[in-house]
């Protein structure tokens, strides 16, 4: 009994340690370029609020309520022009990366009616992100939510990972190599492994071939005779393949608030 307990912390401070470390690794700092400079990963993960929010029907739930897969909570305002500006790139990220691994979370903090949500969110085009309500603000206090938008990375084991202060380019190719990196997702790498190997195998297939071969006999009978015999091989084989990422930084950060009846 007692060597199954200590198994137990074992594993636990080993999750524990791999989670802290996947939050500040170096893979994911490089990777905070363009709008993502603006994302604070934290060295430690640290625990969320379970405090409740509700849905339309007054259906209650919390941010348990998505454990075992990444989150990105994003808290937001219909009054809040930067929050409006960012949500059509919010619900892109979400229809392309959206999955068991990863959602985008939506959460109206404050006084929003439902049907202005329900109209901005129709005249944008945005269809695949949830219509949630923290009317009070409750759970926004509870996370520290000073000013809006803030977007919170939160990861399986319902932990924040990281936190951007502002509106960001969601859409855009910074925002999406990141939220790939930390879902584990390899898609594009896949694909450019592929290539190579198909290359590296018609190189393979080039160096294998047998060489062609020529052969030239001659007799010539005047008194004497002469015989030659000549031959030649060839093969060749190339392989190449580059690879390139650009980013270019920027910055941009509008937090306010106010309450709309």
């Amino acid at each position: 009994m007692l060597k199954l307990v200590g198994s137990a912390f074992l594993y636990t401070g080993l999750l524990a340690g791999a989670n802290a470390a996947l939050a500040a690794s170096p893979e994911l700092e490089a990777l905070r370029t363009g709008d993502m400079a603006k994302m604070n990963l934290h060295d430690t993960p640290k625990p969320v609020s379970d405090v409740t929010f509700t849905d339309p029907d007054e259906g209650e739930h919390t941010l348990g309520d998505y454990a075992g897969k990444h989150v990105l909570v994003n808290f937001w305002a219909t009054w809040c022009a930067p929050c409006r500006h960012e949500m059509p790139a919010l619900d892109a990220l979400n229809e392309d990366l959206g999955g068991d691994a990863f959602e985008v979370v939506t959460i109206a903090t404050g006084r929003n009616a439902l049907p202005g949500i329900q109209k901005f969110f129709s005249e944008e085009d945005v269809e695949s992100l949830p219509i949630l309500l923290d009317p009070r603000q409750e759970l926004a206090r509870d996370m520290s939510v000073l000013g809006l938008p803030i977007s919170i990375l939160v990861n399986p084991e319902g932990e924040e990972i990281g936190r951007l202060q502002g509106d960001a380019d969601w859409a855009g190719e910074d925002a999406r190599a990141l939220i790939a990196a930390l879902i584990g997702d390899g898609e594009s790498g896949a694909e450019e492994t592929g290539e190579d190997e198909d290359a590296s195998v018609a190189a393979d297939e080039t160096d294998g071939k047998d060489a062609p071969e020529t052969g030239d006999a001659t007799t010539t009978t005047t008194g004497t005779s002469t015989g030659t015999d000549t031959g030649t091989g060839t093969g060749t084989g190339k392989s190449n393949g580059t690879g390139a990422n650009d980013a270019a930084p920027s910055s941009d950060r509008d937090d306010r608030g106010a309450d709309e009846d």
